[in-house]
Protein backbone atom coordinates (compact mmCIF):
# COMPACT_ATOMS: atom_id res chain seq x y z
CA UNK A 1 0.00 0.00 0.00
CA UNK A 2 1.53 3.32 -0.69
CA UNK A 3 -0.36 7.13 0.50
CA UNK A 4 0.63 9.77 -2.26
CA UNK A 5 1.39 13.15 -1.34
CA UNK A 6 0.67 15.98 -4.14
CA UNK A 7 4.11 17.56 -5.23
CA UNK A 8 6.00 14.88 -3.76
CA UNK A 9 6.83 11.28 -4.41
CA UNK A 10 4.93 8.47 -3.11
CA UNK A 11 5.18 7.00 0.05
CA UNK A 12 5.51 3.99 1.05
CA UNK A 13 3.08 2.37 4.02
CA UNK A 14 6.18 2.01 6.55
CA UNK A 15 6.99 6.11 5.14
CA UNK A 16 3.80 6.50 5.91
CA UNK A 17 3.26 5.43 9.18
CA UNK A 18 6.48 7.44 9.92
CA UNK A 19 5.65 10.82 8.78
CA UNK A 20 1.88 10.15 10.65
CA UNK A 21 3.93 8.94 13.98
CA UNK A 22 5.99 12.00 13.80
CA UNK A 23 2.87 14.24 12.70
CA UNK A 24 1.26 13.01 16.23
CA UNK A 25 4.72 13.69 18.36
CA UNK A 26 5.02 16.54 17.44
CA UNK A 27 0.97 17.36 17.85
CA UNK A 28 2.03 16.04 21.16
CA UNK A 29 4.64 18.07 22.14
CA UNK A 30 2.18 21.36 21.44
CA UNK A 31 -0.31 20.03 23.61
CA UNK A 32 1.97 19.75 26.40
CA UNK A 33 3.65 23.38 25.50
CA UNK A 34 0.27 24.78 25.54
CA UNK A 35 -0.50 23.28 28.98
CA UNK A 36 2.88 24.11 30.98
CA UNK A 37 2.11 27.64 29.64
CA UNK A 38 -1.18 27.64 31.22
CA UNK A 39 -0.10 26.59 34.61
CA UNK A 40 2.89 29.11 34.38
CA UNK A 41 5.27 27.01 35.96
CA UNK A 42 9.08 28.73 36.33
CA UNK A 43 11.17 27.64 33.36
CA UNK A 44 13.96 25.81 35.66
CA UNK A 45 11.04 23.10 36.60
CA UNK A 46 8.80 23.04 33.40
CA UNK A 47 10.07 18.93 33.04
CA UNK A 48 9.71 18.03 36.94
CA UNK A 49 9.23 15.00 37.12
CA UNK A 50 8.15 12.26 39.83
CA UNK A 51 11.13 9.58 39.90
CA UNK A 52 13.94 11.92 37.91
CA UNK A 53 16.78 11.78 40.69
CA UNK A 54 17.96 8.17 42.14
CA UNK A 55 16.60 9.16 45.75
CA UNK A 56 13.26 10.98 46.02
CA UNK A 57 13.24 14.00 48.43
CA UNK A 58 10.76 13.60 51.78
CA UNK A 59 9.01 16.97 49.40
CA UNK A 60 8.39 14.28 46.51
CA UNK A 61 7.11 11.43 48.75
CA UNK A 62 4.95 13.70 50.16
CA UNK A 63 3.61 14.99 46.80
CA UNK A 64 3.30 11.48 45.70
CA UNK A 65 1.68 10.42 48.93
CA UNK A 66 -1.30 12.94 47.98
CA UNK A 67 -2.36 12.32 45.11
CA UNK A 68 -2.54 8.26 45.53
CA UNK A 69 -4.50 9.15 49.04
CA UNK A 70 -6.78 11.01 46.50
CA UNK A 71 -6.25 14.44 48.96
CA UNK A 72 -6.27 16.60 45.59
CA UNK A 73 -9.91 15.10 45.09
CA UNK A 74 -11.14 15.83 48.69
CA UNK A 75 -9.92 19.68 48.12
CA UNK A 76 -6.84 19.50 50.85
CA UNK A 77 -3.84 21.68 51.77
CA UNK A 78 -0.84 20.14 51.82
CA UNK A 79 1.93 22.44 53.32
CA UNK A 80 5.55 21.44 52.44
CA UNK A 81 7.73 23.21 55.08
CA UNK A 82 11.30 22.83 55.87
CA UNK A 83 14.83 25.12 54.71
CA UNK A 84 15.99 26.64 51.52
CA UNK A 85 16.53 24.24 48.85
CA UNK A 86 14.98 21.36 50.30
CA UNK A 87 13.22 20.24 46.91
CA UNK A 88 9.46 21.54 48.12
CA UNK A 89 8.94 23.76 44.51
CA UNK A 90 10.38 20.47 42.37
CA UNK A 91 8.24 18.69 44.15
CA UNK A 92 5.25 20.70 43.89
CA UNK A 93 5.87 21.23 40.28
CA UNK A 94 6.30 17.56 39.60
CA UNK A 95 2.45 17.19 41.19
CA UNK A 96 1.19 19.96 38.82
CA UNK A 97 2.95 17.80 35.76
CA UNK A 98 1.33 15.11 37.07
CA UNK A 99 -1.62 16.03 37.45
CA UNK A 100 -2.08 17.93 33.88
CA UNK A 101 -2.17 14.58 32.36
CA UNK A 102 -5.52 14.04 32.95
CA UNK A 103 -6.66 17.08 34.40
CA UNK A 104 -9.28 18.48 32.57
CA UNK A 105 -8.89 22.16 34.52
CA UNK A 106 -5.45 23.16 34.40
CA UNK A 107 -3.36 23.28 37.71
CA UNK A 108 -1.89 27.46 38.36
CA UNK A 109 1.82 27.88 39.50
CA UNK A 110 1.76 31.09 41.77
CA UNK A 111 4.36 32.98 43.77
CA UNK A 112 3.48 34.77 47.08
CA UNK A 113 6.34 37.38 45.68
CA UNK A 114 4.27 38.80 43.17
CA UNK A 115 3.26 42.86 44.83
CA UNK A 116 0.04 42.96 46.26
CA UNK A 117 -1.32 45.88 44.33
CA UNK A 118 -2.11 47.39 40.66
CA UNK A 119 -3.94 44.95 37.92
CA UNK A 120 -1.47 42.18 37.97
CA UNK A 121 -2.92 41.93 41.66
CA UNK A 122 -5.91 41.80 40.89
CA UNK A 123 -5.33 38.71 38.04
CA UNK A 124 -3.19 37.05 40.63
CA UNK A 125 -5.83 37.02 43.45
CA UNK A 126 -8.71 35.80 40.62
CA UNK A 127 -6.25 32.85 40.26
CA UNK A 128 -5.82 31.78 43.24
CA UNK A 129 -9.08 32.18 44.70
CA UNK A 130 -10.65 30.18 41.17
CA UNK A 131 -7.95 27.71 39.90
CA UNK A 132 -9.20 23.64 40.54
CA UNK A 133 -5.47 22.95 42.22
CA UNK A 134 -3.42 25.67 42.76
CA UNK A 135 0.45 25.75 44.16
CA UNK A 136 1.53 28.44 46.32
CA UNK A 137 5.33 28.79 46.29
CA UNK A 138 7.15 30.55 48.36
CA UNK A 139 5.50 31.81 51.57
CA UNK A 140 7.98 33.77 53.58
CA UNK A 141 7.67 36.40 56.40
CA UNK A 142 9.53 38.55 54.63
CA UNK A 143 6.86 38.93 51.92
CA UNK A 144 4.27 39.69 55.13
CA UNK A 145 4.48 42.16 57.52
CA UNK A 146 5.08 41.75 61.11
CA UNK A 147 1.38 40.26 61.93
CA UNK A 148 -1.94 39.59 60.57
CA UNK A 149 -2.51 43.35 60.49
CA UNK A 150 -0.27 43.91 57.33
CA UNK A 151 -1.73 44.40 53.87
CA UNK A 152 0.05 40.99 52.54
CA UNK A 153 -0.67 38.94 55.26
CA UNK A 154 -4.40 39.86 54.63
CA UNK A 155 -4.39 38.64 51.22
CA UNK A 156 -2.78 35.48 52.00
CA UNK A 157 -5.87 34.92 54.69
CA UNK A 158 -8.67 36.18 52.24
CA UNK A 159 -6.88 33.45 49.38
CA UNK A 160 -6.83 30.53 51.93
CA UNK A 161 -9.58 31.04 53.61
CA UNK A 162 -11.45 31.20 50.16
CA UNK A 163 -9.81 27.81 49.23
CA UNK A 164 -10.79 25.93 52.46
CA UNK A 165 -14.54 27.54 52.11
CA UNK A 166 -14.89 26.42 48.07
CA UNK A 167 -12.72 22.69 49.51
CA UNK A 168 -10.52 23.53 46.66
CA UNK A 169 -7.15 21.32 46.57
CA UNK A 170 -4.03 23.29 47.21
CA UNK A 171 -0.11 23.39 47.92
CA UNK A 172 1.93 25.60 49.48
CA UNK A 173 5.57 25.76 50.29
CA UNK A 174 6.95 27.82 52.80
CA UNK A 175 10.04 27.89 55.41
CA UNK A 176 7.94 29.01 57.74
CA UNK A 177 6.96 26.58 60.30
CA UNK A 178 3.15 26.04 61.67
CA UNK A 179 4.32 28.27 65.00
CA UNK A 180 5.45 31.26 63.54
CA UNK A 181 2.60 30.77 60.89
CA UNK A 182 0.57 31.04 63.38
CA UNK A 183 2.09 34.25 65.24
CA UNK A 184 2.05 36.50 61.78
CA UNK A 185 -1.84 35.15 61.03
CA UNK A 186 -3.63 35.10 64.05
CA UNK A 187 -6.35 32.65 64.92
CA UNK A 188 -8.38 32.74 62.25
CA UNK A 189 -6.40 31.40 59.75
CA UNK A 190 -4.57 28.83 62.49
CA UNK A 191 -7.99 27.79 63.06
CA UNK A 192 -8.20 26.46 59.76
CA UNK A 193 -4.22 25.27 59.26
CA UNK A 194 -4.80 23.52 62.46
CA UNK A 195 -7.87 21.57 61.06
CA UNK A 196 -7.91 17.89 59.06
CA UNK A 197 -8.53 20.63 55.53
CA UNK A 198 -4.19 20.56 56.25
CA UNK A 199 -2.24 18.31 56.09
CA UNK A 200 1.70 19.39 57.20
CA UNK A 201 4.40 17.46 55.82
CA UNK A 202 8.12 18.86 56.85
CA UNK A 203 11.21 18.46 54.45
CA UNK A 204 14.58 18.45 56.08
CA UNK A 205 16.56 17.03 52.88
CA UNK A 206 20.15 18.50 52.18
CA UNK A 207 19.79 22.01 50.17
CA UNK A 208 19.89 20.13 46.56
CA UNK A 209 21.67 23.71 45.21
CA UNK A 210 24.48 22.98 47.57
CA UNK A 211 25.21 19.34 46.00
CA UNK A 212 25.08 20.64 42.76
CA UNK A 213 27.53 22.99 43.30
CA UNK A 214 30.36 20.28 45.36
CA UNK A 215 29.68 18.28 42.41
CA UNK A 216 31.09 21.09 39.96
Amino acid sequence: MIDYVPGRKLLTEEEALARDAERARRDAEDERSRRQKGMTLPARFVNARFGAWEKSSSAERACIEYLEQGWDKQGRLLVLWGPNGSGKTWAACALMNAMAESAAALPRFLSWTVPMIGDAADAWLRHAKERRLTVFDELGRQYLGKDEHSYASARVFEVLACRYEQVLPTILTTNMSPAPMAEVFGGALKSRLDSDWAIWRECLDRDYRRGQADRG
